[in-house]
């Protein structure tokens, strides 16, 4: 799901606490507040192009993501003074990404879906991948030749109960990146988007791995 569709649970931010949903992994619900530990963000020290969202964060928005028998829970996070700050992927209490919102690409004509999406040689699903002068490498099963993006459907449930669809042809890629901290692997995470709306597009985010530990549910 893109951070597009899920900005109007931006302005539905006041009482959302008195409304919470029960809680799922992490602790983790919409309407609940939630705090990063900021020792991760302090060690990439702006090698990456990711920040902490600084204090406690609400959940606008829990989507989900069933693929190979396993469930993928995506929190959707607005940052203090009400801006939106990441999402929280986290399957099976064990793996915890920070994702961001990096790039959004709108193809206007068929041959520009084509670049991103032909069974041939569509982008998404190359071997490598390549933006903003930064090169990472596939992670869903790597490899020397291009293979088909996952297809996959995520279930979005609002902060007012309601629910939005969308269907995603997605890739996850990654990269080293030294930071003062260290190496950290960095993800790239790339989704042509299709909403019940009918709406579609291309959507990039930046991720990195958090201890689940450093998640504080309240």
């Amino acid at each position: 799901m893109s951070f597009r569709l899920i900005k109007d649970m931006v302005a539905l931010k006041l009482g959302l606490q008195e409304r919470a949903a029960p809680r799922g992994p992490l602790g983790l619900g919409v309407g609940r507040a939630v705090e990063l530990e900021e020792a991760t963000f302090i060690l990439i020290d702006g090698a990456i192009p990711i920040s902490s969202p600084g204090g406690q964060c609400l959940v606008i928005g829990h989507g989900t993501i069933e693929a190979g028998g396993v469930t993928a829970h995506r929190y959707y996070l607005s940052a203090p003074g009400g801006k939106l700050a990441g999402l929280l992927q986290v399957v099976e209490n064990e793996e915890c990404r920070f994702f961001v919102p990096f790039d959004e690409v709108y193809p206007a004509s068929e041959g520009e879906w084509g670049f991103w999406l032909a069974d041939e040689d569509g982008y998404i699903g190359y071997p490598s991948f390549e933006t903003k002068g930064a090169l990472y490498q596939r992670l869903w099963n790597p490899g020397r030749t291009r293979i088909a993006p996952l297809e996959l459907e995520e279930t979005v449930v609002k902060a007012d109960g309601s629910r939005c669809r969308a269907e995603l042809r997605s890739m996850l890629y990654s990269r080293q990146v030294t930071t003062p901290g260290g190496a950290v692997t960095e993800y790239l995470l790339v989704s042509a988007i299709r909403g019940e709306d009918g709406g579609a597009w291309v959507d990039l985010m930046l991720g990195i791995d958090l201890l689940p530990t450093s998640v504080t549910a309240f």
